[in-house]
């Protein structure tokens, strides 16, 4: 078995146990136990913050925070030249995600899908 095909089977949800503690390997029902497990928690009901946490967030310690400026340099649409420079800045054989795709891949092959990767993100922003 090759190497993505490993990891990816590595990656996937094959069995869950549902709501109902029953165990599943339905995908259509691992996929709605994840969606409302990930619904579930995300909500915000169980969102709830004691005195340590409050006084972490609450800003009063000093964190820099970003100028107007750079505020506006991080919004908008990625270029195709930035995101390729930030390519270049990863480690070497490293996977940035969970498709087992290296960065070595990424640049190789960059010029025959660069454009319709950066085109991609940009539509999703």
């Amino acid at each position: 078995m090759n190497l993505e095909k490993l990891n990816k089977k590595k990656s996937s949800v094959c069995k869950i146990f549902t709501r109902a503690n029953k165990l599943t390997n339905n995908p259509k029902k691992i996929m709605d136990e994840l969606e409302s497990f990930y619904a579930n928690l995300y909500d915000g009901s169980n969102c709830s913050l004691d005195s340590a946490t409050s006084t972490f967030l609450d800003g009063s310690r000093g964190f820099p925070a970003l100028t107007d400026d750079l505020k506006e340099i991080c919004e908008g649409k990625i270029g195709y030249s930035e995101c390729f420079s930030v390519l270049g800045t990863f480690p070497k054989n490293k996977t940035p995600g969970n498709d087992s795709l290296t960065i070595e891949f990424y640049l190789a092959l960059w010029p025959l899908f660069g454009r319709l990767l950066v085109d991609s993100l940009n539509y999703a922003f």
